[in-house]
């Protein structure tokens, strides 16, 4: 009888397991590749609703630091913060409260002039009567 050789025959992968193991790293190569881009984008929302913010409490601390009692109405503008044009809208209402001598202001930053959908912030504050 003959002895069956064993020394002839081939080790290696098969085909499929060659894509397998391909799919798998494209895969996580993908998941590599979003996570940069996710936190950079996030980083940017975030530095604009921080520097919105900002305009946002340094207008109601206008109001709040204002002598006279502020007009009912809507009033925007603009500010510069950051190297940025940050535009404004508020709106003074009256209470539906016992206290006559209150005054709810409602303080809206957007970062395009008059695109409401460009709403970044809104800051809700009370006002009373300095007199």
């Amino acid at each position: 009888m003959k002895a069956i050789n064993k020394q002839n025959s081939i080790t290696g992968f098969t085909l499929l397991e060659v894509l397998v193991a391909l799919a798998v790293l494209s895969i996580a190569m993908i998941a590599l590749v979003k996570t940069p881009v996710a936190i950079a984008s996030n980083q940017s929302y975030l530095k604009a609703k921080t520097f919105a913010e900002y305009v946002a409490l340094n207008k109601i601390a206008e109001i709040h630091l204002d002598r006279n009692f502020p007009a009912l109405g809507t009033k925007q503008g603009s500010e510069l913060m950051a190297g940025k044009e940050w535009f404004w809208k508020s709106k003074i209402i009256k209470t539906n409260s016992l206290f006559k001598n209150i005054r709810r202001i409602e303080l809206s930053v957007y970062a395009e002039e008059g695109d409401d959908s460009s709403e970044i912030i809104k800051i809700i504050s009370l006002v009373g009567n300095p007199k």
